[in-house]
């Protein structure tokens, strides 16, 4: 799945990302705050102190607009290329830390954040992959 989300973000890592949302740049960043705003946030507050954590951040289209409301926010990705791509977008971000991942997050410190989220990244788990995504939606006592 790296290798195959590496290859994809050297061949036009908006157009893979955005849904639909990637003729332009600006169409591009601008997805990503409409999503933000309409989809993450939709009716939860966040205060500006908070520190989040986005998993699948890919090339950064929420971490922007979200680095603009709070504090701190992390973003990881299991590409290597995806997570590239973001430091350079995102340079100008100082609040910002980006890190490629196999899966653990252990570079952040436990009881350390206030808000995690994930936006369109587990349909992309192949099918045998996928127990430890599914478990997370378990409801069941």
């Amino acid at each position: 799945m790296r290798r195959d989300w590496d290859e994809r973000a050297r061949e036009n890592a908006q157009h893979f990302i955005a849904c639909g949302h990637s003729e332009t740049d600006a169409a591009f960043w601008d997805s990503g705050r409409r999503d933000l705003e309409l989809s993450v946030l939709h009716d939860v507050e966040i205060d500006p102190t908070a520190r989040a954590l986005e998993i699948g951040c890919g090339v950064g289209r929420l971490l922007r607009p979200l680095s603009e409301r709070i504090h701190k926010v992390y973003g990881v990705d299991i590409s290597s290329e995806m997570i590239e791509r973001a430091r350079r977008a995102l340079a100008d971000r100082p609040n910002i830390e980006l890190f490629a991942t196999r899966g653990r997050l252990d570079f952040i410190p436990d009881a350390s954040l206030d808000f995690v989220y994930s936006f369109i990244v587990f349909q992309q788990v192949p099918w045998p992959d996928r127990d430890p995504v599914l478990s997370l939606s378990d409801t069941t006592p």
